[in-house]
């Protein structure tokens, strides 16, 4: 029983050593972050407008933000890097109207931006989440 008891601990205190990172792509076989977020500021005469996001955690675990791409022209803070349970995060967003490349004749834009964050599960696993989030509106 303690030669039991032994080698299933050496492999539970292995297990993190030899884990894997797994992004929701390869779990559920697509990407689940595809437009999670959108705000449509119609017409705006400032050259600045600013939108507040919120990502909420309804996992379990503690989230973690690893990474943001972000497109020429707005910018993104994210105050809390790590969301735990049942809490939420603020995203804020930024559109500056003297940067942005995707200005049409019209002055019209639309900015998509994607946040990943990370949960790490009891067992060593690493899941990697892609939330998508867009801005639209028309600059006078």
């Amino acid at each position: 029983m303690k030669k039991l008891i032994s080698i299933l601990s050496f492999i539970f205190l292995l297990t993190p050593i030899f884990s894997q990172v797994i992004d929701d792509a390869q779990l559920f076989g697509s990407s689940r972050g595809t437009a999670f977020g959108t705000h449509e500021f119609g017409v705006v005469a400032e050259s600045v407008v600013n939108h507040e996001f919120t990502l909420k955690n309804s996992d379990l675990i503690d989230i973690t933000v690893v990474s943001v791409s972000i497109p020429q022209g707005v910018s993104v803070m994210i105050p809390q890097k790590v969301i735990q349970p049942n809490q939420e995060g603020k995203i804020l967003v930024s559109v500056y109207k003297d940067y942005i490349e995707s200005l049409d004749e019209s002055n019209r834009f639309k900015e998509t931006f994607s946040i990943t964050v990370q949960e790490i599960l009891i067992t060593g696993i690493v899941i990697n989440k892609t939330y998508t989030y867009q801005v639209s509106g028309k600059f006078e």
